[in-house]
């Protein structure tokens, strides 16, 4: 079950639901590879057969928080621990989604630029050295799904900030571009905002 507008949940909870969603997502070979014990294990398996955040029990969610902090995305963590406290579901449209900026490890010309989203969407597909197609790029990912498959949101995304204050998609990218893309003008997505913390330019 998706979380209604207007929730407020705590940092922790927000870096549990940020492996939950990556397991149940693009990068879940990454989440299979580091956690090999019975207990990782088990859990990935538990999620990827079906069940919601909702359904995992207190252990369960913690061990996807430390995940967090130690594993794949411990840059990330290191640089939202501490920043923010709680964070707050929100319903945002398209044209809200289009001015919020993309961290700049994406930028599809590897300049370290931050861009806005609609800016990003836009932009001629990341390639490598080699030509070929950076397929870890959101946006890359994005083309091999048929167009008209309807978007259907499991994880609100996940907004924070750059150093110099900017509203920064920092997860979903993938979920933000299928979002995009869909053909009605008025539809909306869920985003945890924060809520409290010490952020930059607050």
């Amino acid at each position: 079950m998706l979380p209604r507008i207007g929730q407020i949940v705590s940092q922790r909870e927000i870096a549990a639901r940020w492996s939950f969603a990556e397991i149940t997502g693009r990068f879940a070979s990454e989440y299979i590879a580091a956690h090999r014990d019975r207990l990782s294990s088990d859990l990935i398996a538990k999620i990827q057969g079906g069940a919601l955040y909702d359904e995992l029990d207190e252990g369960e969610r913690e061990l996807l928080s430390h995940w967090f902090d130690t594993g794949y995305r411990k840059d990330y963590a290191r640089a939202l621990n501490g920043r923010y406290d709680s964070f707050r579901c929100e319903s945002w449209t398209k044209s809200q989604l289009a001015r919020v900026h993309t961290l700049p490890v994406i930028d599809p010309l590897e300049q370290g630029r931050s861009l806005a989203f609609l800016s990003y969407l836009a932009h001629p597909r990341h390639r490598l050295p080699n030509g070929d197609l950076e397929v870890r790029d959101a946006a890359v990912a994005a083309d091999s799904i048929p167009i008209d498959t309807p978007f259907a949101q499991k994880e609100p995304l996940v907004i924070g900030h750059w150093d110099d204050g900017k509203l920064t998609l920092w997860e979903g990218n993938f979920r933000a571009v299928l979002f995009a893309r869909t053909a009605d003008p008025a539809a909306q997505v869920l985003v945890w905002m924060p809520h409290e913390g010490r952020w930059p330019a607050k």
